[in-house]
């Protein structure tokens, strides 16, 4: 499928460009661990993308919807995606027993939990996205993730968005 516009080179903007939010992250990162060191392992991944990440996740995301929503509600997707300043692809450790693998799941929506309430008492605003994105294989690809050891759960975004996307 072919999107009726073009990936934009991204933008020259860094999420983590002041010591502020790098210290936030930092704490929120800590703050998703077990507090009480009862997990055998973590089994969840933060993977805090850069700009050049964030306009290949976004122009994906258009193109997933393209065919739902048109051109041009798949280009005010991207546009509205690419706004974002701050992104993090959360994902579990796959484990071949089903039980197990839920209570896997269930501890990395915990520590998202406890990431994401550690920004906000930064003053850090978030958003959870659970979309057609986490399903595609191709935002595996994108990101270097292997589908056999681990599976997406969603993206968190965090920060103010950009004025007038």
């Amino acid at each position: 499928m072919e999107l009726s516009f073009t990936l934009r080179s991204p933008a020259q903007r860094d999420p983590l460009h002041s010591a502020e939010i790098r210290d936030a992250l930092v704490r929120a990162q800590e703050a998703s661990r077990d507090p009480l060191g009862t997990l055998p392992m973590e089994p969840w991944q933060f993977y805090h993308l850069n700009a050049e990440a964030v306009s290949s996740v976004a122009w994906l995301y258009a193109r997933l919807l393209e065919d739902e929503v048109g051109a041009d509600g798949a280009r005010s997707a991207y546009e509205q995606w690419r706004a974002i300043p701050g992104w993090i692809v959360v994902t579990c450790h796959r484990v071949e027993d089903a039980e197990v693998m839920e209570r896997a799941r269930e501890d990395c929506l915990t520590a998202v939990q406890r990431y994401s309430l550690s920004l906000w008492s930064d003053n850090i605003p978030t958003n959870w996205v659970t979309d057609v994105i986490t399903e595609s294989p191709e935002l595996y690809r994108l990101l270097g993730i292997d589908p056999e050891a681990e599976v997406a759960l969603g993206i968190l975004w965090y920060g103010h968005a950009e004025r007038g996307a």
